[in-house]
């Protein structure tokens, strides 16, 4: 994540797509990270994947996709 925090200093995108970099992280250090993200991208779309609630709570549009029965459920929050 640093690397794509200084990148994104120089060179700013308008989305960003982030993949579970919270995973290995404890929960404290998941809501910096979470807290940093939101920090950095004030003026940027970021689509993150995270299963971490700490990191979660951060979000201003949460999509939850579990599965029941083999179907996929989709819910907006």
């Amino acid at each position: 994540m640093a690397f794509v925090f200084s990148i994104s200093q120089i060179n700013k995108s308008l989305f960003y797509i982030i993949d579970e970099v919270d995973a290995a992280l404890d929960e404290n250090n998941q809501e910096i990270i979470a807290k940093s993200i939101k920090s950095i991208f004030k003026n940027c779309q970021i689509l993150s994947i995270s299963h971490n609630s700490n990191f979660q709570l951060e979000a201003e549009k949460k999509i939850l996709i579990s599965k029941k029965n083999g179907i996929s459920i989709i819910n907006h929050q």
